[in-house]
């Protein structure tokens, strides 16, 4: 998790990287900025634990709930893509190290291990239903029978584009028409302009154009 923020003036950003332990803590020498982080959101964590006690939630921990909204979230939606462990690549300061995959064991998988799961559950059962106010059937704990297991996705892709395809002979035919009616017009617009033009200023010029104005109107017009 990243928490970031800036001071007063908006001019010097800070980052804390927050990593969290499978047994809903957090692992604090591996935290970096942790003490800023924490005074940064303490204003929030003093608004939850007020609703959280009137909720009659006690030992409310704000960073266990959001290591819970945390690490469910991860494994639930690696389990959407039917995975049940992580699947990473060797990163050195930006730069890709390895192109082949580095495949990690399932073994803090809360939807594989019974401890982890047990642990998560119980937390779900005193502080998350309780704080929305919620009731939920009982879940079957986990066994060797009752786990997650990987399976096969099939995702689906949409591309927002469209198909070009032929018009038909009566779209086309109009098509032509107009294009073609806007270049007559254009040009008989042009030609009466100039003929007015030079009509006006009495040259030999002037009379030919006039004519030809005269033929133009009397088939266009």
């Amino acid at each position: 998790m990243s928490v970031g923020w800036k001071d007063l003036l908006g001019l010097n950003q800070v980052a804390s990287n927050i990593v969290f332990l499978p047994n809903l803590g957090l692992d604090v020498s591996a935290s970096t900025g942790f003490i800023g982080a924490n005074a940064t959101l303490f204003p929030t964590i003093g608004n939850m634990s007020a609703q959280v006690a009137q909720a009659g939630v006690t030992n409310f921990n704000f960073w266990e709930l959001i290591n819970w909204i945390f690490v469910v979230q991860y494994w639930g939606l690696l389990a959407d893509f039917g995975q049940i462990a992580p699947t990473m690549w060797d990163w050195t300061n930006g730069t890709l190290q390895n192109y082949g995959p580095i495949s990690v064991p399932a073994t803090n998988n809360i939807f594989v291990n019974e401890s982890l799961f047990e642990l998560y559950y119980d937390y779900f059962n005193s502080t998350v239903a309780p704080l929305f106010g919620a009731v939920f059937p009982p879940f079957e704990p986990l066994s060797e029978t009752n786990q997650l297991g990987q399976s096969n996705v099939s995702l689906r892709t949409l591309y927002a584009c469209s198909d070009l395809t032929l018009k038909s002979s009566q779209s086309v035919v109009i098509s032509l028409i107009v294009a073609d009616w806007v270049f007559i017009t254009s040009f008989f617009t042009i030609a009466l302009v100039i003929g007015t033009f030079l009509h006006t200023r009495g040259n030999e010029n002037g009379i030919i154009f006039s004519s030809l104005t005269k033929l133009i109107r009397s088939k266009y017009m």
